[in-house]
């Protein structure tokens, strides 16, 4: 994104929420230790950034999102695209 492009979406957006910052708990990993980037992106040496979560299976620091639901969501979506992604390869001659 170009600096012109950010000054802009900040100037005209209606509403920005910042990420709340909390201690170190379990959780569903987010941002870049996230499912989709955990591969692709080296942490450094900080523990990863989480969503709360009380059935997590990471330890990190705790940024709370916007609704509370949203941890379970995101397991739930990551399992559904494995599943596809199985079916899909079975499928294929």
């Amino acid at each position: 994104m170009s600096l012109r492009a950010a000054r802009r979406s900040l100037l005209l957006s209606r509403c920005t929420f910042p990420a709340t910052q909390g201690r170190i708990r379990r959780g569903v990993p987010t941002a870049y230790a996230a499912f989709a980037l955990n591969e692709q992106i080296r942490p450094g040496s900080d523990p990863p950034p989480v969503w709360p979560w009380k059935k997590g299976t990471t330890r990190g620091i705790a940024f709370h999102p916007l609704y509370s639901s949203v941890p379970e969501a995101a397991v739930s979506a990551r399992e559904q695209a494995l599943a596809l992604t199985l079916l899909e390869e079975r499928l294929q001659p």
